[in-house]
Formats: structure tokens, C-alpha cells, sequence
């Protein structure tokens, strides 16, 4: 027999020896090494941002950035930072360079506004005894009121003046009641017997109503008649309307003496 082979026989074709190199991913050394770039970037980026938002000078920046950069060559491809953070020695860095925030201005307490004092009529100057002779002694007196237009709305009646407070009687719905209460600012007129003796008076006036009203207007009728001839004047007035008192205290006198 002979040792050759037919034609049609072949060796099986053998396998190359596989390539280490051929088809296979970055090395563990080159892994690091492209890790620490993007980390040096990455930091970098950040750390120029916060510096230009926190208004750091340019030299400040660079030496952050250097920084940023040193502490970033440290971190190996098994290193604790996660991948894509700034370094906490760079981000303290930043907060330590950047200004202080100026505080908000203390808002002051709100003031209240002091209380408006009630308007007191002016103290009238104490009378001489020629001058209570002829308040006590006059019938009539004129009160100037001041109608809506402010022009003055005059009336006259009988009086009673106690050496403080001159008082006229009226009714609840008197012209003169209503202008008193739209404007509390009075004048009268009270003259005497004789054609030179007068005295011009401005004051504030008050409407007295109510269970006030009967002493106040005894007082005045008792003026000029007696005890009952009073009251039964008082228990007409109290019959056939609304009586109520006007009172006047003065803050100036204008006197004209004969």
C-alpha cells in the first residue's frame, strides 16, 4: 500500500492562535487614565462657573481650577467620588472664597399714629362782675348757627347763663338742633336793657336730650317765673313736643359796655 493520500483528502484547517490584543476593551491603566480627564474636566467646568457666579477675580479662579485639578490626579479608577462630582476640596474652596451675602435691612416697627385729641373749647377769661351782671340780667339772646352753605342761620330765645355754660331751650327738630349737630361751632348775642351794652360770645354747643332735659330746662323757665308756674310750663312743653336744651360754653367774648 502506498502512504499517499487521494487527492480529494485534506487536512483540516487549524485555528490561528487567537490575538490578545485583537477585539478587546481598554485596559484597566487606560480606564483610569480617560476616568481622570473627564473628572478634570468635569471639576474644572464647575469650578470656573461657581467662581464667575460668586464674582471672583480671575486670579482667584485659575488658582481654584488648579486646585480642582491636583485633587482630581488622586482619584483612582477605584476611588469612593462618584463619577461626574467636584471634589469636596474644591467646592470648599468656592464657598470659602465666595462673599458674604449682605443681610436684608431690619424693617422698622410700624409707629401707630398718635391719637387725635378731642376738640376742648378754649378756656374763656374769668368776667368782672359788670360783665355777670349783664349775662344774668338779659332776657333774650340771639344764637348764630351755621346752615349747610355756612352761611348763618340766626334764632332768639330765653336763656339761662350759670357763669360757666349759657342754655336755650328747643326742640329735637329745630332747624338750629340739626345745624348744631352738622357743625358745633355757635355764636350769641346778648344785650341789655340799654342800647350801648351788648356782648358778641363764640363758643361750642352741645344738644342735651333725654332724662337730662327737665332739670336743665326747670332751670331756664325758673329764670323768669316761679317754681310752679315752671312746671306747668315744663309739663306743656313735655306735652306738645321734643324738648331738648342747647348748651353753649364760650372761648371769646366781644364786649360793648354803656
Amino acid at each position: 500500500m502506498s502512504d499517499e493520500r487521494p487527492d480529494d483528502e485534506t487536512e483540516p484547517p487549524t485555528d490561528p492562535e487567537p490575538n490578545p490584543d485583537a477585539g478587546a476593551g481598554p485596559t484597566a491603566e487606560q480606564a483610569a487614565v480617560e476616568r481622570r480627564a473627564f473628572l478634570r474636566q468635569l471639576t474644572g467646568e464647575a469650578v470656573v462657573t461657581s467662581a464667575r457666579l460668586a464674582g471672583l477675580s480671575m486670579a482667584v479662579r485659575r488658582g481654584l481650577f488648579a486646585a480642582a485639578e491636583s485633587a482630581t490626579r488622586e482619584v483612582g479608577p477605584t476611588g469612593s467620588e462618584p463619577e461626574g462630582s467636584v471634589p469636596a476640596e474644591a467646592a470648599a474652596a468656592v464657598a470659602d472664597s465666595a462673599p458674604p451675602a449682605m443681610p436684608a435691612p431690619p424693617v422698622p416697627p410700624a409707629v401707630p399714629a398718635p391719637p387725635v385729641p378731642p376738640a376742648v373749647p378754649a378756656p374763656a377769661a374769668a368776667l368782672s362782675p359788670r360783665q355777670e351782671a349783664l349775662l344774668a340780667g338779659a332776657t333774650t339772646a340771639v344764637l348764630g348757627t351755621n346752615d349747610s352753605a355756612g352761611a348763618p342761620h340766626l334764632t332768639a330765645s330765653r336763656f339761662h347763663w350759670d357763669g360757666a355754660v349759657i342754655r336755650l331751650p328747643s326742640d329735637l327738630f329745630a332747624a338750629r338742633v340739626e345745624r348744631i349737630d352738622a357743625d358745633a361751632r355757635v355764636s350769641l348775642v346778648v344785650a341789655d336793657d340799654g342800647p350801648d351794652a351788648w356782648v358778641a360770645i363764640n363758643g361750642t354747643a352741645i344738644v342735651v336730650s333725654g332724662e337730662a332735659v327737665e332739670a336743665a330746662m326747670l332751670t331756664i323757665l325758673q329764670k323768669s317765673m316761679t317754681e310752679d308756674e315752671a312746671e306747668r310750663s315744663w309739663a306743656e312743653i313735655r306735652a306738645s313736643g321734643n324738648p331738648v336744651v342747647i348748651e353753649v360754653r364760650p372761648s371769646r367774648y366781644l364786649w360793648r359796655l354803656g
